[in-house]
């Protein structure tokens, strides 16, 4: 499948935005550094709708190659999980029994001292490959049965929680009691990963509508819009949850489930999908939109490194800048070495 320039840019400035929340370096009075973390709650569903988009391309499935795919995904997610351990297990030596080591590496175990808190998205992406032969034959076959997953994946995913959060707000600020919502779960599928099944499906369906959007939106003034209203909802949201608009070192609870992140997520793929290709947005997606997956694994890797080895003694003076600086950092030189690997035969397929 040929590359698509304006999906290799928007990888590109989601990565840069998943590697600027991590460990960041913001001091906690920031107000626009909240606002870019507020923004980063994005990238990850955008990264769910184009992985949607690109699989509902294929206009066939061959179980064969699925089943490749399928076993290649689960043993990088083992194959990281390992380097994982063993650079933790190095600096913080710990007791580990074979049982636990390999409940961890294989069967989706935690463990407490090894700090790999990206891998859920990997957990999310399998159980989406998992249902995938469905959900290719419906979009081919079944349009109609293809939107209503999509709708109990919104329901369950993003409906059910956002009325859940706004219920507790309002009995806790005005009736000084609690009460839940999100019990009606019980009856839905697809709890687990709802969220971002929703992102998986919608990034499919948009791929199948594609040309009817671009006719009915012709530039990239209201996918502004959607950014502007949907980041505004979750900055509110965070106003709610943490009492402040400023950063606080407060990550938003439940981000990617809100009503709000689903419009900023749909501003945001729309948008580079109408803005026009120029040099620099071909650079991000050429530096860093082509090597997305190596700069995932490893920079939370390195900044989880930093932060035990380098960061305590450094005492780095937090800013806007600075985190800045990490960002680019960090991303550019996980995605050399990205670079550098798949081209190593032994080890170049846990780089794609």
């Amino acid at each position: 499948m040929n590359r698509i320039a304006y999906l290799d840019t928007l990888k590109g400035i989601c990565i840069l935005l998943v590697v600027f929340c991590h460990y960041p370096l913001l001091p906690e009075n920031s107000f626009i550094g909240n606002i870019i973390m507020t923004l980063a709650w994005a990238a990850v569903p955008c990264f769910m709708m184009i992985t949607g988009n690109l699989l509902q391309r294929s206009r066939s499935f061959i179980w064969t190659k699925y089943l490749k795919r399928l076993i290649v995904t689960y043993f990088t997610i083992v194959f990281w999980k390992a380097v994982y351990y063993f650079v933790y297990h190095y600096m913080i030596p710990a007791s580990t029994s074979t049982i636990d080591l390999v409940q961890y590496l294989f069967f989706f175990k935690p463990l407490d001292y090894i700090q790999d808190g990206v891998m859920w998205y990997m957990n999310a992406y399998l159980m989406i490959m998992l249902l995938y032969p469905v959900l290719h034959y419906l979009m081919k076959n079944n349009i109609n049965l293809y939107l209503y997953l999509l709708f109990l994946s919104f329901f369950s995913g993003i409906v059910i929680p956002s009325l859940d959060f706004i219920a507790k707000a309002i009995f806790d600020r005005l009736i000084n009691g609690s009460f839940s919502v999100e019990g009606v779960n019980v009856i839905f599928p697809f709890i687990q990963w709802g969220n971002m099944l929703f992102f998986f499906l919608l990034g499919g369906y948009l791929s199948n509508v594609e040309t009817k959007i671009r006719q009915t939106i012709k530039n990239w003034i209201i996918p502004l819009v959607f950014i502007l209203a949907g980041g505004s909802l979750l900055m509110i949201v965070k106003k709610i949850d943490s009492g402040t608009f400023l950063w606080r070192g407060i990550y938003i609870e439940n981000g990617y489930s809100h009503f709000a992140t689903v419009i900023m997520s749909i501003g945001l793929y729309e948008f580079f999908a109408m803005i026009k290709e120029n040099r620099f947005l071909l650079f991000i997606g050429h530096l860093w939109g082509k090597t997305t997956m190596g700069i995932y694994y490893l920079h939370f890797l390195f900044l989880g490194v930093l932060n035990i080895t380098l960061f305590p003694i450094w005492h780095i003076q937090g800013s806007l800048l600075v985190n800045l600086i990490k960002t680019l950092f960090i991303s550019t030189a996980c995605s050399a070495i990205t670079i550098i690997c798949r081209k190593i035969p032994v080890i170049r397929i846990f780089f794609k």
